[in-house]
């Protein structure tokens, strides 16, 4: 089961460089070619593209591309694949798409 709590979806101090959930910014640095695949509405956006993600914080430690790769590997270690990975991040982009 996959929970996103709503508090932290909608509500954060872009100030204090807070962000919303990882998952939204890696999978904004996915490849376009990934993002074709998930849902065509993702070509071509970024962060500043959906009101739940205002700003996107990094630091040289860490990217939103790295942390992407890292993700789909472990879902696919765990065996979250295919159409498991297809829903999964359909109902991201749903939740995105209603801020």
């Amino acid at each position: 089961t996959f929970l996103l709590e709503k508090s932290r979806v909608i509500s954060h101090d872009f100030s204090k460089g807070e962000r919303t959930f990882h998952i939204f910014y890696q999978l904004m640095q996915a490849p376009e070619s990934e993002k074709e695949k998930i849902w065509g509405g993702l070509v071509g956006k970024s962060a500043s593209s959906f009101k739940y993600m205002i700003t996107d914080v990094t630091s040289d430690e860490y990217t939103n591309e790295a942390a992407w790769n890292k993700t789909v590997s472990a879902l696919n270690t765990i065996g979250v694949a295919d159409e498991d990975f297809q829903t999964l991040f359909l109902a991201i982009c749903t939740v995105l798409q209603l801020g």
